[in-house]
């Protein structure tokens, strides 16, 4: 008999103790949490014990009954509580015991579970078409189930499906009906089937698959298993009642036929509930809609009514509200907006539930004048202060001639000799549209619940019009993320008449397509016509409806479509580039002179940066200041040209100065993406690469250390990068790193039609070449998904050939659970050359990705994978919009770190670094299909 053992989840040796002693207090086994009371293996240094036959529990098992597709389970210990998927899936819980856990997937088996099937053996039905296992002894473990026929506690023997993962009492199993009539369809029988086809329950309208189901093959009416005694089941409640919704009690109503929902106006079946005092007949949702909400849309709060007086058009979709049915009314008697249900409710991010007596925001004592210095005889502020400026605003209904090139400091759009406005009184060249110096302070913009608060930048994305702006801007958090809103964009009603477009137009956040007026992809909705197929984005509706330019004499009119010429082809060209211009989009047009003009060519490149504008760049010691015309004669210190009539960056202090094209390339890029005839044309080139690759994932981007070849990689320097030092608790300062945990071996740029997931499983990459010679190598990849047409991928590979063990931070991260890694993992970006809009968007702080991105971990025998997908934040996926326009141009360096939080866990490390010299899309290879491997 064995004496002694080394276990493999505990550090010092076991001895085997025959009895226990008459202690009072009775150990317990730290592999299956039960009382030890007979023989176990102890530890007499920790106080450890294990039963026996906990003890010798293999530390592997291959080809489980209930996991026929994966090979391996290894023995593991007391899981992390948080730890994302470890539930037995066998007994449905997740208890604090050994596990067995599928080496592949997150399939896991508890201890107590995997012996049950053990000591039962493994009896193997092949009745029904199924195979099943047979249970008879398995106690208290599967108590908390219930039999998927009777519904009653699996207290017996039971027999358990391995593919459908459904549990029966073996006397239901073996009666199991294979047809049966029901209530609810008694034209024909159901018939039990077993395969995987996707269906969707008649009963409960949920879908379901690899399931039992029952099926009427005549009229497709498909029920699951679970759901053929609904009716008598407690679920779902036979009555709702909640006054705080409905003043009347809710009754559940059955019946073999659709109706039209008396809540909401749209269809439901088969489960509805009645209110039999007021004739009503709802879904379940909607015995419980909100009595009183706020939408984004309107001032004022909604009340939901049964029925109207009146017809009216939705105030959010501009569909016909039926008057019969269910809708939001607005709670003041002199205001007809209404609403259907499901346009008020579908998006939380667009109302709230609003209670009777709770405190409203009142814009209209928040604005941005903070105190009125003095009034004209009207009662009019002609001098006031305003939080945007130090000095005093004096108001002035007209300005002189020559000042009418200046531009809003708040809107930064022209300001018109017409158009009152305040100016400095120290006079120093600051201006503000009177609209724009009365804004309140603090806003409910109708683009979402959030509240905003009015803030001054010299630079900033605008969120909704996607440009480069400086000025006044709406700052709003929303979940967790910062979005700024341009005063042009703000101040845009989401129900407009445009100049350009003879119907109304209405903010619709579903829009999809292609803007009227520039050809781009809609982001995140647009303002369209009902009437037509027109729509617009921020960024064309807010173009100004007039401007100058040197081109012309006169004004120039924004127009969408062209009733003034015979469409000749040859007239579509711009007067300014002289380049062909697309007639189907907005062009500034002078009627007098006929002239038509692209309005990047009016605008030019940073239309909304105010001239003077200062910035701190990363390529001179001093900030440098945006100006559209120099004056005089300067050279640009990249060039060596004459700067002059042109705009540039100058320095005030020195005599640095270098042309915009120079410091930032801006020029729109045309990448071709690759386009396909049909799908299986795109199969085909995938298969055709497959079956000439040796290997391919990881090795798609070349390498040059020398970085001087354009969409190439090569491993950064580690002295660029910051990391907090062994101090860093006490002093708070950071240090240049000094080298890398790991070292950078491969990288792919990759496209695809779809997202390319757990690169690191594919047999056709390094790492699972490394795996098949079972060297020591651990590999770390960062995977980084761009959304679009096609999806993006950017992933980096980094290997280490000695233990995890020796590295404790690296081992916690690569072994701990998800809420462990996405509090850890942290981001360092730097944009080592490239234009100065796009360094400051990016930046070179360290950011902890999973606060503010979904990242998804893929871990296998040899690799952790570290999946990041930009399109899961809008801050982060227009970030990524601005660095893909200008990719060719950029040197983009990043640095990847776990998080030190201890004093033990300091100087931080970097896990390793990369540097992408000039990456150029079209040269993007195919994500090839992995054809060996085996799903």
């Amino acid at each position: 008999m064995v004496q002694q053992i080394q276990h493999r989840l505990h550090d010092h040796p076991l001895v085997l103790v025959e009895e226990q002693s008459n202690q009072k207090e009775k150990p317990y086994c730290y592999g299956c949490g039960e009382e030890i009371s007979a023989s176990s293996f102890s530890c007499l240094r920790c106080n450890y014990y294990l039963h026996k036959e906990c003890a010798l529990a293999p530390s592997t098992i291959n080809h489980h009954p209930l996991h026929l597709h994966h090979s391996g389970f290894s023995l593991r210990s007391r899981p992390h509580t948080s730890r994302f998927g470890y539930v037995c899936s066998l007994c449905k819980e997740k208890r604090d015991m050994f596990f067995y856990e599928c080496d592949e997937c997150w399939f896991a088996l508890d201890i107590k579970c995997s012996f049950l099937l053990n000591k039962v053996g493994e009896s193997i039905y092949e009745s029904k078409d199924d195979g099943h296992l047979l249970l008879e002894n398995h106690k208290d473990e599967l108590k908390k189930l219930d039999c998927s026929w009777c519904h009653r506690s699996l207290q017996d023997s039971i027999c358990f499906s391995i593919h459908r993962k459904l549990y029966f009492h073996k006397k239901c199993f073996n009666q199991l009906p294979t047809e049966i009539g029901h209530p609810f369809h008694r034209l024909n029988t159901l018939l039990l089937q077993f395969d995987a086809t996707y269906f969707i329950c008649k009963l409960c309208q949920k879908e379901g698959h690899d399931n039992y189901f029952y099926r009427c093959f005549a009229c497709k009416f498909d029920i699951h298993l679970e759901c053929k005694d609904l009716l008598f089941m407690p679920r779902p409640s036979p009555i709702i009642e909640d006054k705080k919704y409905h003043k009347h009690p809710f009754t559940l109503l059955f019946r073999n036929d659709s109706f039209i929902c008396d809540a909401c106006g749209t269809n439901g079946k088969f489960v509805s509930y009645i209110c039999s005092t007021c004739h009503l007949q709802v879904h379940k949702d909607c015995t419980s809609l909100p009595r009183i909400i706020k939408v984004t849309r309107h001032d004022h709060a909604l009340v939901h009514k049964y029925g109207a007086h009146e017809k009216h058009d939705c105030g959010i979709c501009f569909d016909e509200v039926k008057t019969e049915h269910g809708s939001y009314h607005c709670l003041r008697e002199d205001c007809d907006f209404t609403v259907h249900v499901n346009c008020a409710t579908e998006d939380e991010n667009l109302y709230y539930i609003v209670d009777e007596d709770e405190e409203k925001l009142d814009e209209t004592n928040s604005s941005s004048i903070t105190r009125v210095i003095e009034v004209n005889e009207h009662g009019e502020a002609i001098k006031i202060q305003n939080l945007n400026h130090e000095h005093n605003l004096v108001l002035e209904d007209k300005i002189k001639e020559d000042s009418a090139d200046r531009h809003c400091d708040g809107c930064m759009l022209s300001i018109s000799t017409s158009t009152p406005l305040y100016y400095c009184s120290e006079y120093c060249n600051f201006f503000l549209h009177k609209p724009c110096a009365e804004l309140p302070k603090i806003k409910h913009h109708w683009f979402h619940r959030f509240v905003a608060t009015l803030e001054s930048k010299d630079l900033k994305i605008c969120y909704l019009c996607d440009r480069v702006c400086s000025g006044l801007f709406y700052e709003s958090i929303k979940e967790h993320e910062f979005l700024f809103f341009c005063i042009r964009c703000a101040m845009v009603p989401n129900v407009i008449k445009c100049e350009g477009h003879k119907h109304i137009l209405f903010y619709d956040y579903k829009c999809k397509g292609q803007c009227n007026g520039c050809g781009v992809d809609h982001r995140i909705g647009a303002f369209r016509c009902k009437e037509c197929n027109f729509s617009l984005d921020f960024a064309c509706m807010t173009l100004p409806p007039a401007i100058r330019h040197k081109c012309d004499a006169h004004l120039l009119k924004l127009s969408y479509h062209l009733d003034h010429d015979d469409t000749d082809p040859e007239e579509h060209v711009c007067d300014v580039c002289e380049e062909e211009r697309d007639p189907n989009r907005c062009y500034y047009y002078c009627p007098i002179c006929d002239n038509s003009v692209h309005p990047k060519c009016v605008l030019g490149r940073l239309p909304f940066v105010k001239d003077g504008a200062t910035f701190r760049s990363d390529d001179h010691q001093h900030d440098v200041s945006f100006v559209r015309k120099v004056d005089g004669y300067h050279y640009c210190v990249d060039c060596g040209h004459l700067c002059q009539d042109e705009e540039a960056l100058k320095c005030r202090e020195c005599n640095f100065i270098t042309h915009l094209e120079c410091s930032e390339p801006l020029k729109e890029l045309n990448v071709q993406q690759p386009k396909y005839t049909s799908a299986a044309g795109l199969v085909r080139k995938l298969h055709d690469l497959a079956d000439n690759t040796d290997c391919f994932y990881g090795t798609t981007l070349q390498k040059d250390p020398t970085c001087t070849l354009p969409c190439s990689w090569s491993a950064g320097d580690p002295s660029s990068f910051l990391i907090r030092g062994k101090n860093y608790l006490k002093d708070q300062q950071k240090v240049k790193a000094r080298e890398t945990l790991m070292q950078m071996v491969g990288a792919d740029w990759l496209i695809s039609d779809k997202r390319e997931d757990d690169l690191g499983s594919r047999l056709s990459g390094i790492v699972q070449k490394y795996a098949a010679q079972g060297g020591p190598e651990f590999f770390f990849i960062v995977n980084i998904q761009i959304p679009g047409s096609p999806m993006k991928t950017l992933a980096m590979y980094y290997m280490i050939k000695t233990p995890l063990e020796d590295h404790p931070l690296l081992y916690n991260f690569v072994n701990g659970d998800d809420a462990y890694r996405k509090s850890r993992f942290k981001l360092i970006p730097c944009i080592s050359k490239g234009s100065w809009i796009v360094r400051q968007s990016v930046g070179k702080k360290a950011c902890l990705l999973g606060q503010y991105l979904d990242v998804y971990y893929f871990r296998g025998k040899n690799y952790l994978e570290v999946e990041i997908d930009v399109g899961s934040s809008t801050v982060a996926q227009g970030v990524t919009s601005l660095v893909l326009e200008q990719l060719n141009n950029l040197v983009v360096e990043m640095a990847f770190l776990i998080e030190g939080n201890t004093q033990e866990e300091l100087p931080e490390i970097l896990l390793g670094t990369c540097r992408l010299n000039h990456l150029d899309l079209s040269k993007a290879l195919l994500a090839v299909p992995d054809l060996n491997k085996t799903f």
